[in-house]
């Protein structure tokens, strides 16, 4: 079958990551598969032969994300968006998929929605009609607007045969974050949770504790506290490890690495943070999707400082959530201090993790579905 997926990364690069574990698993079954991408460029290597389709990128300006930008800072023009959809309706002519795979909408990329229900309509109105799909996360982001919650609906009844959510219900249903979930009945399915594909050493020893903040962007509290901490712990016998991020402005990168002592390893950017999770006897991260399903996968303990300003609660509630199963130490953004951290991490490290089974085959599972939505 061909298979055309569209994604869009707007802050960190998380959405495109986990669009690429399902193109690979789709690719790695033989499957043809078309990845629409319209954020900025990201290096990414794949053993997949996976067709990367890149828009005019865009931007979210801040954390906010209620404005856009092109490439080159400036605000979005009519004219890009309208270069992009017709980019995007030339590659669903070429590629005439079988299903079509859409990231996130109708739950959120609502300032894309033009684009996306020109390409919904012309993938309704194609003969033969191909099998449309969302593909979600776990937790939506402040979706408890009614008006809005009805929109979102309204968009699943008008356009999509199945309503993909990359969780696990025994640790995170989607009606908790969106209400109206029960009403798409059989077009609701949970994949379980989705992680690139590693093999596990047989054994590792964790003497690291380590950083990340995904792409940065919103990161620079916890680097700095971090750094603050990895300075108390200097007896522990475990050094500390922080991961930049590529959106973390140049200056704070700069002012962090001079500021390091000299156990401490600053590194700007890893493709993959597996290995350096493997050997992670704690991870400390902001609770994002795919750092918590490789810490789950990974065995690494987690300590977890959720991201929660303007009015983002998607990784406040993931962090609840783990806090609540024993998985993990939670520290509130605002009452993060080195020293709360280094408590937080220490705790972990005398912790014994408790024996909890969550369904990280999300990969794997999310091309059954896709199968046997197209037989039916």
């Amino acid at each position: 079958m061909r298979v055309l997926i569209w994604v869009q990364h707007l802050l960190g690069s998380g959405h495109l990551r986990r669009a690429l574990t399902l193109a690979g698993a789709l690719a790695g079954q033989g499957h043809g598969v078309t990845l629409v991408t319209g954020g900025m460029p990201i290096a990414w290597k794949s053993d997949a032969a996976i067709d990367i389709v890149q828009l005019p990128p865009l931007r979210a300006a801040d954390a906010r994300f209620r404005s856009l930008l092109d490439h080159s800072g400036q605000p979005v023009s009519a004219a890009l968006m309208a270069r992009r959809q017709a980019k995007l309706l030339a590659t669903f002519d070429a590629c005439a998929p079988d299903i079509v795979l859409v990231e996130m909408f109708p739950f959120g990329r609502g300032s894309l929605r033009n684009e996306l229900v020109a390409l919904l309509e012309a993938a309704k109105a194609r003969r033969p009609r191909p099998v449309i799909a969302s593909s979600v996360r776990d937790i939506l982001v402040g979706k408890n607007d009614a008006r809005k919650q009805e929109r979102m609906l309204d968009f699943c009844n008008a356009f999509f045969d199945l309503v993909l959510v990359h969780a696990d219900p025994n640790l995170v249903r989607f009606e908790e974050s969106f209400h109206r979930a029960g009403e798409l009945r059989a077009r609701l399915a949970y994949t379980g949770y989705v992680v690139e594909p590693f093999a596990l050493p047989p054994s590792t020893e964790r003497d690291e504790i380590l950083v990340t903040v995904g792409g940065g962007a919103v990161g620079g509290n916890l680097l700095r506290a971090s750094l603050a901490a990895s300075r108390l712990t200097t007896d522990d016998g475990r050094r500390w490890r922080l991961v930049l991020g590529t959106n973390l402005a140049e200056r704070e990168a700069l002012d962090l690495q001079r500021q390091a002592p000299g156990e401490t390893i600053i590194d700007r950017h890893h493709e993959s943070l597996v290995p350096h999770l493997m050997r992670a006897a704690v991870s400390v991260s902001q609770a994002g999707y795919n750092t918590v399903v490789e810490c789950l996968a990974t065995g690494a303990p987690m300590v977890l400082v959720p991201f929660g300003s303007e009015g983002e609660d998607e990784q406040s509630r993931r962090a609840a959530r783990l806090e609540g199963l024993g998985l993990a130490n939670v520290v509130q953004e605002q009452e993060l201090t080195p020293e709360a951290l280094v408590q937080a991490v220490r705790s972990m490290l005398t912790r014994q993790r408790p024996s909890v089974s969550i369904d990280l085959d999300g990969a794997a599972n999310t091309v059954r579905l896709l199968e046997q939505a197209l037989r039916s």
